[in-house]
């Protein structure tokens, strides 16, 4: 091997080992912060449902909404995960085990407890940030996820999943300091190919209130039946 392709490796050698430096330090400031968590509340604004509170605590997590039933009717549900399962509670059908797909509830962004094969693809500029732009495949190894990254903050500011031919991106914006150092967006606009379909606003989120494990408790749960007057109103 003669000195020029020697030092071709070398360098090479050093442009990996400094990108798994920057990967490692990225992932590993993010989940420090996150350590730091016990329990969170948000309250987020949706379009058409309206405000959502969202209650987690370790696995378990507690939503609570008004249900659309249609011509502007709406009544409190509830959806519980209590670690082992979904629940939803309301009036109308009480309590009811009901699948992950059913409960369609908002999922923290955790990004780097997904990561399969990262890598940097390299730098670009978003909306005045200097941001790496990195790629990873998902646990499924069928999709393949883009992020771009604050360089300075390591905050998420973009994502994008490609998933066969469909491509949706999340905008992540309106950063705010919840806890600590632990910024949060207060503002997530989702893209599918390139048109947006929703936004997302919080309105609070609070972070270690010590939340009471009753409220996961689907036992400790009270169903507030409707009483027929109501129930009458909601047939009309």
């Amino acid at each position: 091997m003669n000195f020029k392709n020697c030092t071709v490796l070398v360098l090479l050698g050093l442009l990996f080992a400094g990108e798994d430096a920057t990967l490692n330090k990225i992932i590993t400031t993010q989940s420090q912060k996150y350590d730091k968590i016990k329990d969170m509340t948000m309250v987020m604004v949706a379009p058409e449902v309206g405000e959502i509170k969202i209650m987690r605590k370790g696995v378990k997590s507690r939503t609570e909404m008004e249900m659309p039933i249609g011509e502007g009717k709406k009544i409190p549900s509830i959806i519980v995960f209590d670690s082992l399962e979904y629940w939803m509670i309301s009036p109308l059908i009480g309590k009811r085990k009901i699948s992950s797909s059913e409960a369609n509830t908002y999922e923290e962004e955790r990004w780097w407890e997904k990561v399969k094969e990262p890598k940097i693809l390299g730098s670009e500029n978003l909306n005045g940030r200097d941001c790496f732009v990195v790629e990873y495949k998902n646990d499924s190894g069928k999709e393949t996820t883009k992020l771009w990254v604050d360089k300075k903050e390591y905050l998420l500011v973009k994502s994008e999943t490609t998933q066969k031919k469909n491509k949706i991106t999340n905008i992540y914006s309106d950063f705010r300091e919840v806890y600590d150092d632990l910024k949060m967006p207060f503002k997530i606009e989702i893209y599918e190919n390139g048109k947006l379909v929703n936004t997302i606003n919080f309105k609070e989120i609070k972070v270690n209130q010590k939340l009471s494990d009753d409220l996961f408790n689907i036992d400790k749960i009270e169903v507030r039946h409707l009483t027929p007057q109501e129930l009458m109103e909601l047939m009309k």
